[in-house]
């Protein structure tokens, strides 16, 4: 709960307009940490759910620990475990690591 507080100060430091963060929370969409990343920024596969929603274990996915977050502007196109998507195998999204990849497609407008 304290390292989302952190991440939340950390991208309200940055001074941007456009953020994305994105990684393994061990939490669940329902835990505190969670709640507390998504009361401030955009769940990108609440957002725009595309392709898988859970991402642990990844011979048996179960649950959605792993997530992308992104700032107001920031437009979520999809996101999720890519599950059949041209040139991604099975075994390649079991094999890397002890949770399943969530990709998302965002647009950030231009700066300038």
């Amino acid at each position: 709960y304290a390292q989302a507080g952190l991440l939340l100060e950390w991208l309200a430091a940055l001074d941007v307009p456009y953020a994305v963060a994105g990684g393994d929370l061990n939490d669940r969409p329902d835990g505190r940490s969670f709640r507390r990343l998504a009361g401030s920024l955009t769940d990108a596969w609440a957002a725009r759910p595309w392709g898988g929603e859970f991402t642990s274990t990844p011979r048996d996915p179960h649950q959605r620990i792993d997530a992308i977050f992104t700032t107001d502007g920031v437009e979520v196109l999809g996101c999720g475990v890519p599950h059949g998507l041209p040139g991604v195998r099975e075994d390649d999204l079991t094999a890397a690591t002890d949770h399943l990849p969530v990709l998302a497609a965002l647009r950030v407008p231009a700066t300038g």
